[in-house]
């Protein structure tokens, strides 16, 4: 039935007045949402240099994309959970991290550079790494996130563009047919 998704005239009339309402307002509540969401997400990706700094986990500053040197990362440390892969390792510094990659990873036994952005340790991933036997020096611990950055806040950007037009067809449908119920009546 080629336009049904577009075509409400077939629903009950006692029903039609309250979906339409329902529409407007779901579509003008996600499309807000996602506008402030593109705002904060363009912003952010704005703050990324064109490419990473190159420093050391020791020196990194929470939040920035870097190219982190000299890290030993721990090859029997490995879990991988979905399509993600964690080690552990420590920096030369002798600094603890957790390196996350978005995507399979294969993990060389030697000094190694990454680039992603460097976090404090969130404590639900820190959770799920225990859960799976892997363990987790004391103290303060750094993640270097490979599959976070500039590429990230793009498709996020890309993501929330599309919430947008949806968000708004979606709400432009809803007053197309309370206008239709208004000209009706």
């Amino acid at each position: 039935m080629p336009g049904a998704f577009a075509d409400l005239s077939e629903l009950p009339p006692s029903f039609r007045k309250p979906f339409a309402t329902f529409l407007i307002g779901f579509g003008a509540l996600v499309t807000v949402g996602c506008v402030v969401g593109e705002v904060l997400v363009v912003r952010t990706f704005l703050t990324y240099p064109e490419t990473p700094r190159r420093t050391t986990l020791e020196a990194a500053r929470p939040g920035e994309w870097a190219e982190v040197t000299d890290l030993l990362l721990d090859c029997e440390s490995i879990v991988r959970s979905g399509d993600s892969t964690y080690y552990v390792g420590r920096s030369r510094g002798g600094r603890p991290f957790v390196a996350s990659y978005d995507r399979a990873a294969t993990c060389g036994g030697g000094p190694t550079t990454l680039a992603g952005t460097v976090e404090t340790l969130h404590p639900n991933l820190a959770r799920t790494l225990e859960r799976n036997r892997v363990v987790l020096p004391g103290g303060p611990i750094s993640e270097v996130c490979t599959g976070c950055g500039p590429a990230n806040t793009r498709t996020g950007a890309l993501v929330l563009l599309a919430g947008i037009l949806l968000g708004a067809a979606l709400a432009w449908l809803g007053a197309s047919e309370r206008r239709k119920l208004h000209a009706g009546h």
